[in-house]
């Protein structure tokens, strides 16, 4: 399934088209389930200008970059969190970075701390 989480990508969409272009898309013949968690709603108008698999150890699937529309050299770290059986979730880091590669570098995921 991460690979259709990652075949999906395309440098320039914005995040909202990326999230329609996976519902729907099928991994070992069921459909994907992608939800987004309301911190990042703000955001999905941000275009992905990077992406990288996620750790293997843990239930990120891809993180990537996205670029704000509204401000110039600024960039966002989103990640794709598997959440249940073919069901996928959007999540952010809100802080900006200067620049695109950086929401790509090793740290904590967005997600990774919340509480079920």
């Amino acid at each position: 399934m991460r690979q259709v989480v990652l075949e999906k990508f395309q440098t320039g969409q914005t995040v909202r088209e990326y999230v329609q272009a996976l519902t729907g898309a099928t991994a070992a013949g069921k459909p994907l389930r992608v939800t987004v968690d309301a911190r990042a709603e703000p955001w999905m108008d941000h275009r992905i200008a990077g992406w990288v698999d996620g750790p293997p150890v843990t239930n990120v699937a891809a993180v990537f970059s996205g670029q704000d529309p509204h401000v110039e050299q600024k960039w966002r770290r989103f990640t794709v969190t598997r959440v249940g059986p073919w069901h996928y979730e959007i999540d952010v880091f809100p802080t900006p970075f200067n620049n695109g590669v950086d929401p790509l570098s090793p740290g904590i995921p967005p997600g990774a701390s919340r509480r079920a």
